[in-house]
């Protein structure tokens, strides 16, 4: 939806080499093995066969309950270095609108050295949540938003969320979210940079940050932010 500002591009400069195992969901998966019924046991003494137990052959089990998949309600963390299948998943559920509007211009696939630069963060000055939503397979990443210290106070911030999850409150809770982490973080201006035509992504910046002042450049919309507010409106 917008785009991140030419320090986060710059920065590829200084990239660690991208790890060559990406991340996948596993960690949120448990597998259930329950111990044999005692009637089965005994049955098995009898015949001489190992009896079978009732999670044998059956897939691992999702943490997400029933409850949290007919919600929908999204799962924020961090986004880490090794999250390169996350970061891959969010980018193939954007339209080629939407792609343009986050990025500023056609972009098809990411390249190497860019995956490298958006995977690239730190917990601190480079910081990246993602959004993931519970389904029957278990959790599905569907949206990033990202922010890059710009100075002591200061930072840069960019959002995209899939297609099929617009107007469902992500990107909200993405801001929101954002906001309270750049909080503690000690920033207190965040700036984004949109195409004048996004407008769905200007109205969200305002809902979650209401104030602060818009200038419009060089085909460019930039808002200022202050995270303390997105911290007010997540009490």
């Amino acid at each position: 939806m917008s785009r991140a500002r030419p320090n986060e591009l710059a920065s590829e400069t200084r990239l660690r080499r991208d790890a060559s195992r990406a991340a996948t969901c596993t960690g949120y998966m448990t597998v259930s093995t329950p111990s044999p019924m005692h009637a089965h046991a005994q049955a098995g003494a009898r015949t001489g066969r190992q009896p079978r137990q009732r999670g044998d052959g059956r897939r691992a089990a999702s943490p997400c309950s029933r409850r949290a998949i007919r919600r929908a309600a999204p799962v924020i963390r961090e986004l880490r270095p090794d999250d390169g299948t996350i970061l891959d998943e969010v980018f193939a559920g954007l339209s080629e609108r939407s792609r343009y509007l986050r990025f500023h211009s056609p972009l098809h696939r990411l390249s190497d050295r860019f995956r490298a630069t958006l995977l690239d963060v730190d917990g601190r000055d480079r910081l990246a949540l993602v959004a993931l939503v519970c389904t029957p397979d278990g959790p599905r990443p569907v949206g990033i938003v990202r922010l890059s210290r710009t100075g002591p106070g200061d930072a840069d911030i960019a959002i995209a969320v899939a297609d099929a999850m617009h107007r469902q409150g992500v990107g909200r809770q993405l801001l929101t979210a954002l906001g309270d982490r750049a909080a503690e973080l000690g920033l207190t201006r965040l700036t984004a940079e949109i195409l004048p035509e996004n407008t769905a992504a200007a109205a969200l910046f305002r809902a979650v940050f209401p104030h602060g002042p818009t200038r419009r450049g060089g085909g460019i919309l930039t808002l200022t932010c202050h995270p303390a507010e997105g911290a007010h409106h997540s009490s």
